[in-house]
């Protein structure tokens, strides 16, 4: 199931993919979001895809620093 939430930020006044937004954020915006609910495993599929996205950064970056110091 691919789904994408959209939340409308007012302070960019768009918009936006919360996958594109810091984990911090998406926190304190949906806990803003009073009038609409989501199902909690929506958001636990949502927060799981972030952290998998957030651990391939990390390899990622492990992979570099591996490289540079070869070097």
């Amino acid at each position: 199931m691919n789904m994408i939430f959209k939340y409308y930020s007012h302070s960019l006044g768009a918009s936006c993919d919360i996958l594109d937004m810091d984990l911090i954020h998406v926190i304190r915006a949906l806990a803003k979001q009073k009038h609409v609910t989501y199902k909690s495993y929506e958001i636990e599929g949502q927060l799981s895809r972030i952290k998998n996205h957030i651990d391939n950064v990390k390899i990622l970056v492990n992979s570099v620093e591996q490289e540079i110091n070869d070097d």
